[in-house]
């Protein structure tokens, strides 16, 4: 199929996953990191070995998945709308021609017959909506599991600006007993939204300090996403 306009979607999908390991994404910054990287071990997992007693690593990663600035859709009418240009746009009250955006259910929040309708264009990109952490501990449990998440924006000559979207430093840990098979342990990110400004990303630090005897495989983490690229 073919167009010569665009094609637009207004709700996201929410079932996207991004998988982030050893090989893909995440990089080992501290601790002991001799020998760390553990390939096919019979299960066809490549981990993160982290073997040194007492010790505290350092796993990080930047997101490189295709993010959007959430320029406004160009819908080619003008309306006379409150921002004077076609289409929905992030001044209030504006809108597409019909103001019907969305499929049912629709939110009560944007029902047109209610409320008018959307207010600004849709947000297109992605947002992350929880975090799973993969490891296992072996014979041994660990001291503790941490992980914070940022929206991080940049711009010429001023500061970055961080948003912090999940941290647990400081606070409870994820599960640290003794497990041979690997922990899935998540996090669910409380006000999710999406990453729309330019020169932006989400960052990902994730600390484990092990025990006296450390035996702890870290697999990798997996983004729970909604995705809206249309």
């Amino acid at each position: 199929m073919r167009t010569s306009g665009q094609f637009l979607q207004d709700s996201p999908v929410a079932d996207g996953q991004i998988f982030l390991g050893p090989f893909t994404g995440l990089a080992l910054v501290g601790g002991n990191t001799t020998n760390n990287i553990n390939q096919n071990n019979g299960a066809n997992a490549n981990f993160f070995n982290l073997n040194g007693a007492s010790t505290t690593y350092n796993i990080v990663a930047n997101l490189t998945n295709i993010l959007r600035t959430g320029t406004a859709p160009n819908y080619q009418e003008q309306f006379g709308t409150a921002a004077l240009q076609p289409g929905p746009s992030s001044v209030a009250n504006t809108s597409d021609p019909l103001n019907l955006t969305g499929m049912p259910p629709i939110k009560k929040a944007v029902l047109a017959t209610l409320t008018g309708g959307s207010n600004g264009f849709i947000a297109k990109g992605m947002q992350i909506n929880w975090i799973d952490l993969i490891y296992a501990t072996g014979a041994n449990a660990v001291t503790s599991v941490f992980a914070s998440l940022d929206a991080i924006k940049f711009a010429n000559n001023v500061a970055p600006v961080v948003t912090n979207l999940f941290n647990n430093y400081g606070g409870a840990s994820f599960p640290t007993a003794a497990q041979t098979n690997p922990y899935v342990a998540r996090a669910t990110i409380t006000n999710p939204s999406f990453l729309v400004t330019t020169d932006s990303t989400f960052q990902i630090n994730i600390q484990v300090i092990t025990g006296a005897t450390a035996t702890t495989s870290f697999y990798g983490i997996v983004l729970g996403v909604s995705f809206n690229f249309n």
